[in-house]
């Protein structure tokens, strides 16, 4: 092929390249604006694409705050609504290539639900959430029901959660504190560390990852890692104690009882068990 021929076809592949590049890009123009709403807001739903949600309480009325980044010629239009007393916040703002991320603060404490393709999703002092991201992390501080968080990349961590805590997650770290219902954790690969649980039940799975357990309240318990450490710390009760590691040691001990009211259940196939009881309790 003649020399010219070549650097025309290697100018044209670069050029292509680029404009693809340019045409991944969400966004290279960006502005902030901010509303009111008068209604009442009972509950907030979560739908779009990239984007992100900060969800915390306010004084006395609803007020949204949002940031837009887009690439196009003309300003996006508000995508986030009410209807029936349920505030919805989408964060797509057109077909392509326009996001929003939301701050809002309801006056009141409300039900969440919804998702996000790739974003962080963050609520605090609400009643109950069902929320899934598939790339972020989600958290939620302050829930005085249930709580289902799932995500298939990224962090997942919850705070002061009256009722039941369900968390999965394909890859990252599961992390919660003081939990008062059943805590169901589950990763393919990441950590889970949870403290102060209070149930009635706890159940903890990691594909590759290690386990911590703080128990507040006397409980039945399931532990299990294909590799990774496990560490359970226990109050004072009835227990019958059930634990293997095909390759690694059994530490710690606790007080058990042949017909003990609780079950502490933990293995791992690669991996040290150590099991304690609290000082203290």
């Amino acid at each position: 092929m003649p020399r010219r021929a070549a650097r025309s076809i290697s100018v044209v592949a670069v050029a292509s390249l680029a404009l693809g590049l340019a045409g991944c890009r969400v966004g290279n123009q960006r502005f902030e604006d901010s509303r009111s709403v008068e209604e009442t807001i009972t509950a907030v739903r979560i739908e779009g694409s990239s984007g992100g949600v900060v969800l915390t309480r306010s004084e006395k009325v609803t007020q949204i705050n949002r940031t837009v980044q887009y690439r196009n010629s003309g300003t996006p239009g508000r995508v986030d609504r009410v209807e029936n007393g349920t505030l919805i916040l989408n964060t797509r703002c057109a077909p392509r290539d326009c996001t929003v991320s939301y701050r809002v603060g309801v006056p009141g404490a409300v039900r969440v639900t919804g998702s996000v393709s790739s974003g962080k999703l963050e609520m605090h002092d609400i009643t109950e959430a069902t929320l899934s991201t598939d790339s972020g992390s989600i958290t939620v501080v302050n829930a005085s029901g249930d709580v289902t968080a799932r995500a298939d990349s990224g962090r997942i961590e919850a705070t002061d959660i009256k009722g039941r805590f369900n968390a999965q997650t394909d890859s990252g770290t599961i992390k919660a504190t003081r939990v008062g219902g059943v805590t169901i954790m589950q990763t393919d690969s990441g950590r889970i560390d949870a403290t102060d649980l209070a149930g009635t039940q706890t159940s903890a799975s990691s594909d590759s990852g290690s386990i911590s357990l703080v128990l507040t309240n006397a409980q039945d318990v399931t532990a299990h890692s294909d590799s990774g450490r496990i560490d359970v710390a226990v109050p004072a009760g009835s227990y019958r104690l059930k634990r293997k590691s095909d390759s690694g040691s059994l530490r710690g001990d606790i007080p058990t009882e042949p017909n003990g009211k609780y079950l502490i259940d933990l293995s791992t196939d690669s991996g040290t068990i150590n099991v304690t009881q609290r000082t203290g309790t």
